[in-house]
């Protein structure tokens, strides 16, 4: 899904807003290491705003 996504993005005009919201976009949640998964959405695309909590 990653080249899907990255068109996607670049088929839309800008500006080009990428919002990641809740632990499975951000950090992959309980999906982490499944085949499915290629990486945290912010390593894919540059992401402007998310609810990523510090600890």
């Amino acid at each position: 899904m990653v080249v899907p996504l990255r068109k996607t993005l670049e088929a839309v005009p800008a500006p080009q807003i990428v919002v990641s919201r809740g632990d499975c976009a951000i950090g992959g949640g309980i999906f982490t290491g499944a085949y499915g998964i290629e990486a945290d959405l912010d390593e894919i695309v540059e992401v402007d705003a998310s609810n990523e909590q510090t600890r």
